[in-house]
C-alpha cells in the first residue's frame, strides 16, 4: 500500500470524515499559530491544505489514482500538471490558481531563505523576516479559501 496515494472518499469508508476532522483541526491550529505570531507554522499548514485541494481537483479531472495522478506531490509539480489537465475555464478557479502560484513564490522565500543573507537583505533581522511572513501567511490562507471554494463547486460527481 502506497502511503503517498490520496485516499478517495467513498460510501464504504470514512475518508471524508477523517479529512474533515483534519481540516477542522488544521484551521484551528492555523488561527492559534497566527495569533501567537508563528507565521511559519501557518505557512506550512496552508501549504498542506492547498496541496490537498489541488490534488482533489486533479483526482476529479482524471478520475483515477495511477502514475502520480493521486500521489502527494510538491505544489509546483501539481500546478504544472494541473495546467495541462484542467478543462474548466471557470474564472474563479483560474483566479484561485493564479493566487496560489503567486503565493508559492512567497512561501518558498519564507521557508528557504529564513537564515540566508543576500546583498539586498543585509539590514533584515530575524524578527524583520518573521514579521514579513505574517503577510505570506495571510495571503496563503486567502488563496486556500478561494481555491477550496472553487474546487468544492466544480468537483461534482
Amino acid at each position: 500500500m502506497n502511503e503517498r496515494i490520496r485516499a478517495k472518499n467513498l460510501p464504504t469508508n470514512n475518508v471524508g470524515a477523517v479529512r474533515w476532522e483534519l481540516y477542522k483541526r488544521a484551521i484551528e491550529r492555523w488561527h492559534d499559530a497566527f495569533e501567537k505570531g508563528f507565521y511559519l507554522e501557518c505557512i506550512v499548514i496552508t501549504d498542506s491544505m492547498i496541496a490537498d485541494r489541488l490534488e482533489a481537483r486533479r483526482s476529479f479531472l482524471l478520475g483515477k489514482d495511477a502514475d502520480n495522478v493521486g500521489t502527494f506531490q510538491p505544489i509546483g509539480n501539481t500546478l504544472r500538471r494541473l495546467a495541462k489537465e484542467e478543462t474548466s475555464d471557470d474564472k474563479k478557479l483560474i483566479e484561485a490558481i493564479e493566487k496560489v502560484s503567486a503565493w508559492v513564490d512567497l512561501r518558498n522565500k519564507a521557508v528557504h531563505r529564513l537564515v540566508k543573507v543576500n546583498n539586498f537583505d543585509l539590514d533584515k533581522t530575524f524578527d524583520n523576516k518573521i514579521a514579513e511572513y505574517r503577510k505570506t501567511a495571510l495571503e496563503g490562507f486567502e488563496a486556500h479559501k478561494k481555491l477550496s471554494a472553487a474546487v468544492k463547486r466544480l468537483n461534482k460527481y
